[in-house]
């Protein structure tokens, strides 16, 4: 908005700036020609970001991370950081994990480490005493403190806080030092096979 043309200042409306963020009880009411240019009724398969709705102006963008980084940017809210794509998936696009209508997201979907949750061969870790805990907990490779959210679920979490969030800088080597330690405040044992 802050580059729209002094021509479009001309006109008979106000264009309102739009909300830095959409509230997540909002989420699912996204519209499709937010990020889908709608023609005739009919949505395109093409995506483009709608910039100035009022005039249907849209902005092309080079791929789906471009766009979804038009909502999804760093801002100044916890849970809210730039994701940090190195190692295991740099050079990954947001919806080659993330279904783009749900954004939801699995490391054992139907594309990719299918394996992991029903290997042939077992993997330390992998196992019914490791249900409750994210795939990011033991594979993050940001730094970040690992314990369990509120619901008893084990993931890592931002800085400071006791926030989960879901780490997108992943390594395949896990650490389990990180919470079976010595003096561990979970009680788990030191000892790891």
């Amino acid at each position: 908005m802050d580059d729209m043309p002094a021509s479009c200042a001309a006109c008979k409306f106000e264009v309102e700036p739009p909300p830095p963020t959409i509230a997540e009880a909002d989420w699912d009411h996204v519209a499709c020609n937010v990020c889908h240019r709608v023609k005739k009724g009919q949505v395109q398969a093409e995506y483009a970001w709608l910039s100035i709705p009022p005039i249907d102006e849209y902005e092309q963008v080079a791929t789906t991370t471009d766009l979804c980084l038009k909502c999804h940017g760093q801002i100044d809210i916890a849970g809210h950081e730039m994701p940090d794509l190195a190692n295991a998936h740099s050079g990954y696009t947001c919806t080659q994990c993330h279904n783009a209508h749900s954004t939801t997201a699995t490391c054992s979907s139907e594309l990719c480490h299918v394996d992991v949750l029903n290997p042939t061969t077992p993997i330390l870790g992998h196992d019914k005493d490791h249900l409750e805990v994210t795939c990011w907990a033991c594979h993050d490779a940001a730094g970040l403190e690992v314990g369990p959210d509120d619901q008893g679920n084990w993931s890592a979490l931002l800085p400071d806080t006791s926030i989960p969030y879901a780490s997108h800088n992943i390594v395949k080597q896990a650490l389990c030092e990180r919470c079976h330690f010595v003096n561990n405040p979970w009680k788990l044992s030191a000892e790891v096979p």
